[in-house]
């Protein structure tokens, strides 16, 4: 008499087969997260650096129509619309003074520089430095 085949001898290649099938799907669906993950930390920093591009360009606006400009390391004074203004760093946000219009935030450092007719702006935020001339004289 021949032997009978058990009832479970097929399903080891089966289950085999699902195991294998659900590890292929589990790696294709972490190499997509980790990509968007590191797509999201990506457009994050170019958000702040989009944001910043924004701020300095209203800040050239109101320096437009301003004078008398001076620099004192990390302070810039001037008078806009007859009144004495100051742009300086308080509690990590670059601002204007008298007032409290933020124009940069989280900001470690400030300095301003004045280059024959031009007036730059160098600030640091997480160890890198950024450069912008945000002043003609």
């Amino acid at each position: 008499m021949g032997r009978m085949p058990s009832m479970h001898a097929g399903r080891h290649g089966y289950v085999m087969q699902d195991f294998l099938l659900t590890l292929l799907i589990v790696v294709v669906m972490a190499q997509i997260l980790t990509s968007a993950v590191a797509l999201a930390i990506r457009s994050m920093q170019y958000g702040q650096d989009v944001q910043d591009e924004i701020a300095l360009a209203q800040l050239r606006r109101i320096l437009i129509i301003s004078d008398d400009f001076r620099t004192e390391g990390s302070a810039l004074y001037f008078v806009n619309q007859g009144r004495q203004m100051t742009l300086r760093l308080v509690n990590e946000n670059l601002i204007i003074q008298p007032g409290t219009q933020i124009m940069l935030v989280d900001v470690d450092s400030v300095s301003f520089l004045e280059e024959g007719n031009l007036i730059r702006c160098i600030y640091e935020r997480k160890g890198i430095f950024h450069e912008r001339i945000i002043a003609l004289q």
